[in-house]
């Protein structure tokens, strides 16, 4: 044998390789093709038709259940819905949503309050001059002060008069008074003095409540009354109460 004779022989076989192996790809797709869904692709959907309306149900009638675990008897076919292929149920279904859109209203929003004016912050005025009744001439200049430092081996009410310029006055006395005492200091003290203004009256160191007021040249009552107050158990027997003319 040449060797024109051998490649003849191995192109023969070669080709006779190739088409079985073309056939045998061949089989495994139409197989592949029955039993896949590749199939169901091929074929035509199956027409939908269009049943005229029904008459309205029968009025319901129990009936007994019906098992519908039971397995069908052996050797039974399943009758296939009438114009429905078994290939064609594995055809996909597509579904489309489609999006809606939602119009906005542009609701305005309401108005602002408007804002509460501040009242402007009224400017503070010369005090108003108070009025006293024409028979007042002095007040009470301060609270009433106990002295503790003196002890209670005396006791007193002492101040000092001073007029509306906080100046000293002389020559003005105070009566002081409860349900045991009723006397007048002696006047306050002149204007020479070192101690210009001052007055002094002495009283029992014993607890109990006393009145001053100050009085005139006829010992009338020329200034409001004031309570000097020395409970039980305070050990205070000196009470300083001054005094401050108005007019």
């Amino acid at each position: 044998m040449n060797l024109r004779s051998s490649s003849v022989y191995l192109a023969i076989i070669f080709f006779l390789i190739t088409l079985v192996t073309c056939l045998g790809v061949l089989v495994v797709l139409l197989l592949m093709m029955e039993e896949g869904p590749l199939l169901g692709l091929l074929q035509k959907p199956t027409p939908v038709v269009i049943l005229p309306p029904t008459a309205p149900p029968p009025p319901f009638v129990s009936t007994p259940p019906v098992n519908t675990l039971q397995q069908p008897p052996i050797g039974a076919t399943t009758p296939t819905p009438i114009g429905l292929d078994p290939l064609s149920l594995s055809t996909p279904i597509v579904v489309v949503i489609t999006p809606k859109t939602i119009p906005v209203t542009d609701t305005p929003l309401p108005p602002l309050p408007s804002p509460t004016p501040v009242p402007p912050t009224p400017t503070p005025g010369p005090s108003p001059t108070p009025t006293y009744p024409d028979n007042i001439q002095y007040m009470q200049d301060g609270a009433v002060t106990p002295d503790k430092d003196r002890g209670c081996l005396g006791g007193s009410i002492y101040g000092t008069f001073r007029d509306a310029r906080g100046n000293p006055v002389e020559g003005v006395r105070v009566k002081v008074y409860n349900e045991y005492v009723s006397d007048f200091s002696a006047p306050s003290k002149a204007l020479s003095d070192p101690d210009a203004g001052f007055y002094d009256f002495i009283i029992n160191p014993s607890p109990q409540t006393w009145t001053v007021v100050v009085v005139d040249g006829a010992n009338n009552p020329i200034s409001p009354e004031v309570d000097v107050i020395r409970p039980e158990g305070v050990e205070a027997c000196y009470f300083e109460v001054n005094w401050k003319g108005v007019r």
